[in-house]
């Protein structure tokens, strides 16, 4: 993915200008803090009422409810960015990922994951006219990735 096509997904999700990204939480003295630089998404939350960063959400495995309830929407609103702002890394090989870059640059198409039973396999399709114009599947008897 290109960086300006991720920036321009990034905004559309909420991002300021500056590419951060702020959310208050279910509990409302705390807030996540997203910040896009330098190729990386930095995050953390914020005790409000403190001024400082709770860092219990970054323990593997936090005692106590309460912090575990908060690393879980926490961790939920950065898979969702994840998840909604950049391409997913399925394929491994440079050659795949230089194909599915030229056919993004010439068509202005997304791959399309279509099928449940084959989450790994895409598609990109013509926006126009709703066709495919190409798939990356898995080959061999036990799917080995492109």
């Amino acid at each position: 993915m290109k960086i300006g096509k991720l920036l321009n997904q990034l905004i559309d999700y909420g991002f300021n200008p500056d590419y951060v990204f702020e959310k208050t939480l279910s509990n409302s003295n705390f807030k996540a803090v997203i910040i896009y630089e330098k190729n990386t998404l930095f995050s953390k939350v914020i005790d409000l009422e403190m001024d400082e960063d709770y860092v219990l959400v970054d323990v593997k495995t936090p005692i106590g409810k309460f912090a575990a309830e908060l690393k879980i929407e926490y961790e939920s609103i950065i898979t969702d960015i994840i998840e909604k702002c950049t391409r997913s890394n399925v394929f491994k090989f440079f050659q795949t990922k230089r194909l599915m870059d030229r056919v993004e640059k010439r068509y202005n198409t997304d791959l399309e994951f279509l099928w449940e039973k084959f989450p790994k396999d895409a598609i990109y399709r013509n926006k126009r006219y709703s066709s495919f114009l190409s798939a990356i599947l898995r080959y061999g008897n036990h799917g080995t990735q492109l």
